[in-house]
């Protein structure tokens, strides 16, 4: 059991199957969910670097901005390893997209 704690404070298991259902959903094709990581790296990009540049300047920006990149790395450097395994796509995406959603 891995406990995660998301931007609002909810806790979910990253090792419970349940926890991904709504991702395409809770689709295994490691295509699918390869290409949707991929759509979620560039609306990240997009957002920090020309939709609210100056948010991502200032300490706290930065902060986040390092996380992200940090999770970018660990995706691509480590996507062709686990192309078997729609579990570990599928913890990637979540946990990017919780990243994402606490930019806002």
């Amino acid at each position: 059991m891995k406990k995660f704690t998301t931007f609002d404070g909810s806790k979910v298991d990253l090792d419970d199957p349940k926890t991904y259902k709504n991702i395409l959903d809770g689709t295994d094709d490691t295509t699918a969910l390869d290409k949707h990581m991929f759509s979620d790296i560039g609306y990240a990009l997009c957002y920090m670097k020309h939709m609210h540049p100056n948010s991502f300047r200032f300490s706290y920006g930065n902060t986040q901005k390092k996380r992200v990149k940090k999770l970018i790395e660990k995706f691509c450097n480590r996507r062709y390893k686990n192309t078997g395994n729609p579990m570990w796509f599928k913890k990637m995406i979540f946990i990017f997209e919780d990243e994402i959603e606490n930019m806002c």
